[in-house]
């Protein structure tokens, strides 16, 4: 077998009790050192061993990457359908204070937190509360939407074919200035105001916050102990800083300048969930089981199905690409 690291063996990587700790350093190709350390779980050591060519190139990719972009830190999870392979953890948390990430330390994981609104939605589906065709304002009255279209639906919305600005408009929807652009299921038009607005919509299915119910229906079933489904200041003591582009306005150059970006608390669906690489293995896993788990089902077969049915082509991601609901779907060397 090819010890080279291909497109499909990577696929293989990402997709795909005692604890091993292993601490060492990856030389990038400009000299520059990476301090890497890996956790392997006992159950996983023989798999790990296996792979240990292609994640050694991984590594030396990842080092050269940040090398190249700048970037002070990363995680990464290796996971396949038995759960966590190798978390391994790369440069600085805090380059100011000088922390190096580690297997706890917290990332946002931004719109990934749109599948996991998916599947709430679709729980309280399996429970008889929500009709995914029925005009959303049947369940939020509140909510006021200036179009000459036909109603817009859960369906719509979950799926980006709503046609509601990219950015979140709430105050719009409050003032009844929210607009759509076309009509909805004509096209893919990505909406973080869509998905702020399914997370009012979970609240008024399922009578309680939202990151209470993707706390209690989503993070602890799936044994996500270490995430939290709102991004608070008492979460940011764990949680790796952000950083971005010195300059925005240009395009970001190979070795260019990061600066540490504004701390934002956020509790809004579109993407308020922060987690690690350890706990993001374990949501893989029930992916790649198709919403099994280790003991039941987080949702039936046939509402997963539905979770990952393409709903719409979202071509600008590739020509045999579309999207689900909270998730893109595409076929990737037969995969």
């Amino acid at each position: 077998m090819s010890n080279h690291l291909s497109r499909r063996n990577f696929l293989s990587l990402t997709a795909s009790s005692a604890i091993a700790a292993t601490v060492y350093n990856a030389i990038d190709a400009h000299g520059s050192t990476v301090a890497i350390k890996s956790l392997i779980p006992y159950e996983a050591s023989t798999q790990a061993a296996a792979m240990q060519p292609w994640i050694a190139q991984l590594d030396e990719y990842i080092a050269r990457h940040m090398h190249e972009t700048g970037a002070p830190g990363m995680t990464l999870a290796l996971a396949n359908r038995d759960g966590l392979i190798r978390a391994s953890t790369y440069g600085f948390a805090d380059t100011k204070a000088g922390l190096r990430v580690v297997p706890e330390t917290v990332f946002e994981i931004g719109s990934i937190s749109k599948s996991f609104v998916g599947l709430t939605l679709l729980q309280l589906r399996e429970e008889g509360k929500l009709d995914l065709n029925k005009p959303v304002v049947e369940y939020l009255p509140w909510l006021k939407i200036n179009s000459k279209f036909e109603p817009i639906t859960t369906h719509h919305i979950l799926s980006h074919s709503a046609g509601l600005p990219g950015v979140p408009l709430l105050l719009d929807a409050l003032l009844g200035e929210l607009w759509t652009a076309y009509a909805p299921g004509q096209r893919f038009l990505y909406s973080n105001t869509g998905y702020n607005i399914l997370g009012f919509l979970i609240e008024a299915l399922d009578k309680r916050p939202f990151a209470e119910s993707v706390r209690t229906r989503m993070l602890e079933p799936l044994g996500m102990a270490a995430s939290s489904a709102m991004i608070t200041n008492e979460t940011r003591r764990r949680m790796a800083v952000g950083y971005e582009p010195m300059n925005e306005g240009r395009p970001f150059p190979l070795h260019g300048t990061l600066a540490e970006a504004q701390w934002v608390e956020m509790d809004m669906a579109a993407g308020s969930i922060a987690s690690t690489p350890a706990d993001m293995a374990k949501y893989m896993r029930m992916l790649l089981n198709r919403g099994a788990l280790p003991k039941g089902r987080l949702i039936s077969e046939e509402t997963f199905n539905l979770f990952i049915k393409p709903a719409i082509k979202s071509p600008f991601r590739g020509e045999d690409a579309s999207y689900g609901y909270g998730l893109w779907v595409s076929d990737i060397e037969s995969h």
